[in-house]
């Protein structure tokens, strides 16, 4: 991400223009107000998602949690407008790209804006110039072939639920099942079927359900 942000800062800096580049995935949204690399202002709101969420819950997000934010900077940041702003967001696809620049454009104002999914943010982030493998682990996992400046392979995204591979509670997720199953699983004796053992369960016992 800093990187990303890094890349188009150097662009402004030579170009003399104050641009806005944003990351969002599902669960946080960074936006970067940029004039060259050293006048930087970064906000952190909700995440935004244009396959998943409404308008109006996405201006929602911009005025109730970024506008009020950017106002209370003291720098050239809180009143100008940027002249171009660079989206890359998690639910960005083809069918969603212009929906989204549309509710930025009513927004900022801003008449140059480019929308391009959080794979090919992670890729130019990483990669820059040159070919490589990118991988998102967050609220849902991808992954992607990137050439240096375009992704030429993805695998298909599995959603927040069976592709979350990232996920805050996946990890303690799997440890807790592996602890219940340990001391939840019992070996009934087959003189008395009401006589348990506890703790003699098998390494196939506990590999079940993983």
């Amino acid at each position: 991400q800093n990187s990303l942000f890094t890349i188009f800062a150097i662009k402004a800096k030579k170009q003399k223009t104050m641009i806005l580049i944003t990351d969002s995935g599902s669960s946080k949204c960074t936006w970067c107000f940029a004039q060259g690399t050293e006048k930087q202002i970064r906000i952190t709101t909700t995440g935004i998602n244009p396959s998943t969420q409404e308008r109006e819950v996405i201006l929602q997000i911009i005025r109730q949690e970024l506008f009020p934010a950017l106002q209370k900077q003291e720098s050239i940041f809180s009143a100008a407008k940027p002249e171009k702003i660079f989206f890359y967001g998690a639910g960005c696809t083809e069918a969603r790209k212009n929906f989204m620049a549309e509710i930025l454009q009513e927004c900022f104002g801003t008449e140059i804006i480019e929308v391009y999914s959080d794979m090919l943010g992670a890729a130019r982030s990483m990669f820059q110039r040159n070919t490589g493998i990118a991988c998102i682990l967050g609220t849902g996992a991808n992954s992607c072939l990137y050439n240096g400046e375009d992704i030429i392979a993805q695998t298909p995204a599995m959603g927040y639920i069976l592709g979350d591979e990232g996920e805050k509670t996946k990890h303690p997720q799997k440890k807790f099942f592996a602890y219940g199953h340990k001391y939840s699983c019992f070996i009934y004796s087959p003189n008395d079927s009401t006589k348990k053992h506890p703790g003699l369960c098998s390494q196939d016992s506990l590999s079940f359900g993983s």
